[in-house]
């Protein structure tokens, strides 16, 4: 069998299934993590089709399972796309990027510095267009020197926070839950007055 085999064929079996063996080894078992053997999996699907096809008597049985397959495939897919659609919008999955583009519309509609405390959702700083959190000693230090006027804050630092903060805050915004954390995001903003 092996003799039979063309040597770039022979590659893609020893590609995939080294991939695999060295994947199966990583203690981490993401999905993400099989993604390097999926191209030499296809070419190496392609080349059995074809070497089935150059047979004449599997031709039409490979051609009408290609075509089944493919058929099957394109259901599987917009199956899977609508039903992940569709939960996304039912669990709110864009609270973040609402509730980002609110934060930096109002930031820059009164001229307010901002930064974010703490948490653990990255894409929280993505969507009000910062890179770094602040620990929340720092942001009551800033806060109560007057170098910043809005803290975007996460639900579990609020209570810790908002006794500590000089100037009467107010939460003018807030997120829905929304990140891996499910966690709501609030927008502390300076009184008028203070």
């Amino acid at each position: 069998m092996l003799r039979d085999m063309s040597p770039e064929t022979f590659w893609l079996v020893g590609w995939s299934l080294g991939g695999l063996i060295v994947m199966s080894f990583v203690p981490s078992k993401r999905i993400d993590r099989i993604f390097p053997i999926v191209p030499p999996l296809c070419l190496l699907l392609a080349a059995v089709i074809a070497a089935c096809r150059e047979k004449e008597r599997w031709r039409s049985i490979v051609d009408r399972l290609c075509v089944a397959a493919i058929i099957l495939s394109v259901v599987f897919t917009a199956g899977y796309t609508a039903r992940r659609v569709v939960l996304a919008s039912r669990e709110q999955r864009d609270a973040f990027a609402v509730f980002g583009r609110a934060v930096v519309k109002d930031t820059i509609a009164h001229g307010w510095r901002y930064a974010v405390v703490g948490g653990e959702d990255e894409g929280i700083l993505l969507y009000v267009r910062k890179t770094e959190f602040l620990e929340p000693e720092q942001a009551i230090v800033l806060w109560n020197e007057g170098k910043l006027d809005a803290l975007v804050v996460p639900d579990d630092e609020l209570g810790e926070l908002l006794p500590r903060l000089r100037g009467d805050p107010k939460t003018t915004l807030a997120s829905n839950l929304a990140g891996r954390y499910r966690k709501r995001y609030f927008l502390l903003v300076r009184s008028p007055a203070s």
